[in-house]
């Protein structure tokens, strides 16, 4: 939550609601390029060991290959 715009993090549930559907599809893009920046930061750090990066970022070990499958990522 720290990491997203001040306006975003204040919005409440029902507010998330009548947002127009272009700022939901922006939101949603970049909480995903977030989210897959942050799998790939955690895995350049632990030397790409994919349990040791799901300790850094607090995922369980099965979410975390999840992450990785969802966004197709890969050992370079």
């Amino acid at each position: 939550m720290a990491d997203l715009p001040r306006e975003l993090r204040q919005l409440r549930p029902a507010a998330a609601a009548i947002l127009p559907a272009a700022s939901r599809d922006k939101r949603r893009k970049v909480q995903g390029e977030v989210e897959r920046r942050t799998i790939l930061d955690a895995l350049e750090q632990s030397g790409w060991d994919a349990s040791a990066a799901a300790k850094l970022t607090g995922y369980s070990r099965s979410h975390f290959y999840r992450l990785i499958q969802k966004h197709q990522i890969s050992r370079p």
